[in-house]
C-alpha cells in the first residue's frame, strides 16, 4: 500500500488535516482513524475499517496499485449543476481548524499602479513595508502554525529586492507557495527565477483590451501585463488570471477569458468587490448594477459552456448564481442557516503589510494582534477579533432583523458580515447587496404609486 506524496499533513490534538497540494482538497481525520491512517503509514497494524480503507482510497490517498487519481477541479459546468455542490458550499458550517489552512499575505503596500479598489490602498507613497529581518520574523511565527497555502500579495511584492529573499525562506518547508502581481515588472529573468523555486502566479487583468483594463489598472498597463504573463508562460510557471468584476467590465468576462487561453493560460479567477481599502470609496460606482447580478447565472452558464477546459474560478461572485439553483432544488422545511459561513477565522487569514492578522480582508477592523509582538496561537485561539468573529457563525441568520420573515432564511447566511459594516458600520445589518432588499424597496415603490 502506497501514500500519496501530494497530500501534505498537519496535526490538530489529536485529529490529522490532510490536504492535496494539487487540487487543494482538505480531508480531516478524527482522532481514531488519524491513529489509524499513522500507523498504516508506518506499516505497523492497524485498526483502520474496510471502510476507512475505501474511503482513503476513493479520496486518492493511498493506493494498492501506486496509481493516484488525479482529481482536477471541477469544472465550472460541473459545479452548475450540482445543485447539492452549490448548497452545501454556501451553507456548510466550516470546522475552526487549529490553525488557517490557507494565508493571503501583502508584503508590501507598496505599488506602481493604483487600482481605485485595492483592498490594502496601495500606492508609490505613504506605504507600509517591513524589512526584510522583521519579514523573516513574520514568517518564522507563521510557520509555526503549519499552513499549508501562502500567497503573498502587495501592493505590488515584486517592487521588493529582497523578495525572493523571503521566498527562499518560506521554500524551506513544503508550504504551497503563489504570489500575485500586476504583472507589469516580469521579464525572463524574473520568470526564471519564479519557474526555479515552483511558484504558482496570479496575475490580474481588468479587461480584455486598453479601453476597459485602464478603467480600474491604469492607462498603458494591460500590455505590460500580457508581456509579463507571455514570459511567464514561457518559463513554464503555473500561471492564472485574476479578474476583479465591476459593472465596467462584467460585460466583457468571456472576452477576457479568451484574452486568457489565448495566453496559454488555463486558470481564470473572477473576483468579487468588496468595499475594503480604497474599495470603500468606489464601492457604490463599480459594485454590480441589480440587473448584472441576474445576469451572473447566465453568464457563468455561458462560460462553462465555452470554455470546457480552463478552471474558472467564481469566489463569492457565485452567490448570485447559486440563489436561483438554491430556490428549485432545496429543502423549503428545512430551519434558517446559521450567520457568515465562510473560511474566515475557520479556515484562512489576512496579514497585512505591518504584519496584523485579520480574519479576512474585508475584515479590516478585527485585528487579531500583530506577529512582531505576539505568538501565533495567542492572535488565532484567543484574540477578541478571532472569538467574535466565530461566534457570529453561530448565530441563526435570523439574527440580522430584515432576515427573520424572508423566504429565503434557509438557503442563505447573510452574506457577507465584512461588507455590512463597511457600508453599514453594523455587524448585523442586511447585506448591501441582498436580492431582497432590491426585491423590497420595489414592493415598495409600487405600493407606493398604487
Amino acid at each position: 500500500m502506497e501514500l500519496n506524496p501530494d497530500f501534505l499533513e498537519r496535526e490538530e490534538g489529536e485529529d490529522l488535516v490532510l490536504f492535496n497540494g494539487k487540487n487543494r482538497a482538505t480531508l480531516l481525520l478524527p482522532a481514531p482513524k488519524a491513529r489509524g491512517y499513522r500507523e498504516l503509514k508506518e506499516g505497523r497494524p492497524h485498526d483502520l475499517s474496510p471502510s476507512d480503507i475505501e474511503m482513503l482510497s476513493r479520496y486518492g490517498v493511498i493506493s494498492t496499485t501506486g496509481l493516484f487519481p488525479s482529481f482536477p477541479r471541477r469544472s465550472l459546468a460541473a459545479k452548475l449543476q450540482d445543485a447539492h455542490y452549490l448548497y452545501d458550499r454556501y451553507t456548510k458550517q466550516y470546522y475552526s481548524h487549529k490553525a488557517p489552512l490557507g494565508v493571503l499575505w501583502s508584503v508590501t503596500q507598496r505599488c506602481n499602479l493604483r487600482c481605485p479598489y485595492c483592498h490594502a490602498s496601495a500606492s508609490s507613497k505613504n506605504y507600509a513595508e517591513l524589512p526584510i529581518n522583521e519579514l523573516i520574523t513574520v514568517a518564522d511565527k507563521l510557520l509555526t502554525a503549519h499552513p499549508f497555502e501562502i500567497v503573498l500579495n502587495g501592493g505590488e511584492p515584486l517592487l521588493r529586492r529582497d523578495i525572493f529573499q523571503l521566498i527562499e525562506h518560506l521554500r524551506s518547508t513544503n508550504v504551497l507557495l503563489s504570489i500575485n502581481t500586476n504583472g507589469t515588472l516580469i521579464d525572463a529573468s524574473t520568470a526564471q527565477r519564479l519557474a526555479h523555486l515552483s511558484m504558482i502566479v496570479g496575475v490580474s487583468i481588468d479587461g480584455p483590451d486598453e479601453e476597459v483594463n485602464r478603467l480600474t489598472r491604469g492607462k498603458r498597463v494591460l500590455k505590460q501585463t500580457i508581456g509579463g504573463i507571455r514570459v511567464l508562460v514561457a518559463a513554464g510557471v503555473t500561471t492564472h488570471v485574476l479578474t476583479t468584476i465591476t459593472r465596467h467590465n462584467f460585460a466583457r468576462i468571456p472576452d477576457i477569458v479568451r484574452l486568457t487561453k489565448s495566453l496559454g493560460v488555463s486558470v481564470q479567477t473572477l473576483q468579487d468587490l468588496h468595499p475594503a481599502g480604497f474599495g470603500k470609496a468606489v464601492y457604490d460606482s463599480l459594485r454590480l448594477t441589480p440587473e448584472q447580478e441576474d445576469a451572473v447565472l447566465p453568464l457563468l452558464e455561458g462560460l462553462a459552456e465555452e470554455f470546457p477546459d480552463m478552471t474558472i474560478n467564481t469566489t463569492e461572485l457565485s452567490y448570485f448564481a447559486y440563489q436561483p439553483i438554491a430556490e428549485r432544488h432545496a429543502p423549503k422545511h428545512k430551519k434558517p442557516l446559521n450567520l457568515f459561513q465562510c473560511t474566515a477565522c475557520t479556515e484562512t487569514l489576512y496579514i497585512d503589510a505591518a504584519g496584523n492578522l485579520y480574519p479576512c480582508v474585508a475584515l479590516p477592523d478585527f485585528a487579531m494582534g500583530n506577529l512582531l509582538t505576539d505568538d501565533f496561537s495567542s492572535c488565532w485561539d484567543r484574540s477578541l477579533a478571532a472569538r467574535t468573529v466565530r461566534a457570529a457563525s453561530r448565530l441563526p441568520v435570523t439574527t440580522i432583523d430584515a432576515c427573520r420573515e424572508c423566504d429565503r432564511n434557509y438557503i442563505c447566511t447573510g452574506g457577507c458580515r465584512g461588507d455590512a459594516i463597511a457600508v453599514y458600520d453594523d455587524w448585523f445589518a442586511l447585506h448591501p447587496r441582498c436580492p431582497r432588499r432590491r426585491i423590497g424597496a420595489q414592493d415598495r415603490t409600487i405600493a407606493s404609486e398604487a
